[in-house]
């Protein structure tokens, strides 16, 4: 078994050879205001299953472009490739559940129109907007590396374009030289290219600019699932992550150290909105958190 010092060289290896990169310092989550007050009076942060996500081609677009256009060449260098893809593809999808966040910058502090209609409830909703320093590749060191959440940008493809995708990333990690054995070589990379499949979808959404939040728990014998929560309303079932601090990880995800700001969303009645969410985050001890309102013109 590899020690932490060594899997972390192995993450910093891949990265570098991949090409990862930090995303924007703050990161906002569109949402309704019942989810804003669900959030502050849990404590917890609910990620969706990927097969209940508004895409529906989550996961399978890149397992799909995979299967049904995998060149012999990357076959044979993958020769496990299709017995992975075919056993544990549909796994990957169920046991794997997300937070959705997008770049948000301050010079644009409105948000996205498109964003508000589709996750906002019509934008009558909020955008929740945290400070995302701990969370970047640059920050991961090896005492959170095992944390059982991590982020990750997502990547957005044309079905043609993954097989290009797919063997740039198999040949990164060949430059990064990862501590295995050679003759466990090829089902760590196998499985590393079947981990992408979260992190790709559909060239429509690419203007979501969409930052992951990802729980997983599909690797047999590794991981899975835990802090499920199924809710009430929808029926469908959820992770909770603790919004505590986390000292032995280096992660203090507690509202009152990355919250920011409350975006108010840009529908009618918005002044309204805004009080009331004052008003809820100063009921949470939060008072010092920015509300500002969505200056988009919309009815």
């Amino acid at each position: 078994m590899l020690s932490a010092e060594n899997l972390f060289r192995d993450y910093q290896r891949l990265s570098e050879a991949l090409g990862v990169s930090d995303y924007s310092a703050r990161i906002i989550h569109y949402t309704s205001m019942r989810n804003l007050e669900r959030i502050l009076e849990t404590g917890e942060l609910w990620f969706g299953c990927l097969v209940d996500m508004n895409d529906t081609s989550e996961c399978q677009h890149f397992i799909r472009a995979l299967q049904t256009r995998m060149p012999a060449s990357l076959e044979s260098r993958l020769p496990l490739l299709p017995t992975i893809l075919a056993t544990l593809g549909s796994s990957v999808r169920g046991n794997t559940f997300a937070s959705s966040w997008c770049e948000y910058h301050d010079d644009q502090p409105d948000g996205r129109l498109s964003m508000w209609r589709l996750y906002a409830e019509d934008a009558a909703g909020v955008g929740i907007v945290v400070d995302s320093s701990q969370f970047q590749p640059s920050s991961i060191t090896a005492e959170n590396l095992n944390f059982n959440v991590h982020t990750s940008n997502i990547t957005y493809l044309k079905e043609d374009e993954v097989i290009g995708h797919a063997v740039e990333s198999l040949d990164a990690i060949d430059r990064a030289n990862l501590d295995f054995h050679p003759q466990a070589h090829s089902l760590a990379a196998a499985m590393m290219l079947l981990s992408k499949a979260t992190c790709v979808k559909h060239q429509g959404y690419s203007e979501e600019q969409e930052i992951r939040f990802l729980h997983s728990g599909w690797i047999p014998g590794i991981s899975g699932p835990s802090n499920m929560r199924r809710s009430a309303e929808t029926g469908r079932t959820y992770f909770g992550l603790p919004l505590l601090d986390f000292p032995s990880a280096n992660f203090d995800l507690r509202p009152a150290s990355i919250l920011k700001r409350i975006v108010i969303g840009p529908k009618s009645g918005r002044e309204e909105r805004a009080e009331t969410v004052r008003q809820l985050l100063n009921a949470h001890n939060l008072a010092g958190v920015e509300v500002i309102v969505s200056d988009i013109p919309y009815r």
